[in-house]
């Protein structure tokens, strides 16, 4: 762990208490696919491709 870090979690630990420091979902670009077409990407990527 960085320093930079350390502090930051200091300084958010002060100001908004232990709930600051909580792990929160990372932001992103919402997905595209409906959860049927996500298993079955996920499934091909698993059991099709050489790697």
């Amino acid at each position: 762990m960085g320093r930079e870090s350390i502090f930051r979690w200091k300084r958010q630990a002060r100001t908004g208490g232990t709930e600051a420091l909580r792990i929160k979902k990372a932001p992103g670009r919402p997905w595209r696919l409906p959860p049927s077409q996500r298993q079955t990407v996920k499934a091909v990527v698993r059991n099709v491709t050489p790697r």
